[in-house]
């Protein structure tokens, strides 16, 4: 038996812009996945605005309007059109998404990939692809149940709050 697949990949850019990048209000009737991967971008989705830096990206559901510009630093971006077949996304939607630390590399393999193809591309991109939106689900999932940032967050927020306690007592 042979498994489906979980998205199907239509259309996979890589791009770099200059400071001009402007793209006018458009929609597509597929998921769009958008990441900027240097620079920075501010894009419009229905009229709310996100700002993109390094490995941030947005994930726009189908129909939805969408106008990306630069902030300004001229941005290198990719973005991939997808039909989304079982893949969970819908905690992705309205919202920058942080690329984690242990998939910055997933990300850069791929761009190094649209750069320059090698043997079986497509099932490599295809892969990342599914590896990238499913990390960025997870983390995205994790973050949601914390309901707070990282560790290292929390302890500093911590230590902030004794050091203010102790001058409070003191004072």
């Amino acid at each position: 038996s042979s498994v489906s697949p979980s998205i199907t990949l239509r259309e996979i850019v890589y791009n770099e812009a200059g400071l001009s990048y402007d793209i006018p209000p458009h929609a597509h009737n597929l998921y769009q996945w958008y990441c900027v991967v240097y620079g920075s971008v501010d894009t419009t989705i229905e009229g709310r605005t996100y700002t993109l830096d390094s490995s941030h990206s947005v994930l726009i559901p189908p129909g939805k309007m969408r106008s990306p510009r630069c902030r300004d630093k001229p941005p290198g971006y990719l973005y991939v059109l997808f039909e989304n077949h079982s893949l969970t996304l819908d905690n992705l939607f309205e919202k920058v998404l942080i690329t984690p630390h242990e998939l910055s590399e997933d990300l850069a393999h791929l761009v190094r990939e649209l750069h320059q193809p090698g043997e079986n591309t497509y099932e490599l991109v295809d892969a990342l692809v599914i590896r990238l939106l499913i990390g960025l689900a997870r983390n995205s999932q994790s973050e949601a149940k914390s309901g707070q940032g990282s560790s290292i967050n929390i302890r500093s927020q911590q230590a902030i709050i004794e050091q203010i306690e102790a001058f409070m007592q003191r004072n």
